[in-house]
Formats: structure tokens, sequence, C-alpha cells
């Protein structure tokens, strides 16, 4: 049976020596769960899927794997809980910074109401 890290690994899309690395440079934190004694297993979760994604996005925009740890980790900060997402609108992206690392939503026209 693959290892935490392996599946994570296969799951983002990277080798599993990005996420060693990634775990050793501390910029993922994942749980850790009761089995393995001395090696005890990770527990990897969506956010840490969604953030190692994220790096991965502002590296490939010329950051420094610490600045898009700090991109990233700033945007998941901003991101609303799943309770409030359904009930806030959408906010325009902020246009403050070029290295911001949030979706741009796309456009849509505004449908005319018919009288």
């Amino acid at each position: 049976m693959p290892s935490g890290q392996s599946r994570f690994a296969r799951r983002a899309g990277v080798r599993q020596t990005t996420v060693r690395h990634y775990l050793r440079e501390g910029l993922l934190s994942p749980r850790t769960g009761p089995a393995g004694g001395s090696r005890p297993c990770l527990e990897f979760t969506e956010s840490d899927l969604r953030l190692l994604s994220a790096i991965r996005a502002g590296q490939a925009l010329s950051l420094s794997l610490q600045e898009a740890f700090t991109q990233a980790a700033k945007s998941a900060a901003r991101r609303p809980t799943a309770n409030r997402r359904s009930q806030a609108p959408h906010a325009a992206p902020s246009r403050s910074s070029g290295t911001d690392l949030q979706p741009c939503a796309p456009s849509r026209p505004q449908a005319k109401a018919d009288c």
C-alpha cells in the first residue's frame, strides 16, 4: 500500500521528492495519524493540496519558493469559510500587487431583463 506522501504526491501531480522537500522546508504541515510508531503516518488534507498547487503556480510565475509560499498562505488566510462563501458576494480581485495568486473570475455579460 502506498504511503500518505506518495498518494498525496500522485494527487498533486508532483514527485514524492517534492513533497519531502516541502515538508523539510516547513511549507506543508500535515496532521500526524495514530499509526506508524516512530514514523507516524502523515494525513494530508484538501487544504494541503490547495496550498501545494498555489505554491507551484507561484513558482510558474517566477516567484521563489518562499515568495510563492508566502503568497499562497496570504491567499488561504483571506479565503472565506464554506459557510460564508455561499452568502458573500464575489469581490473584485485586488490590484494592489502583481504577485497575488487569487484566481480571476471570467467576466460575464449581464443579461437584460425582458419588460
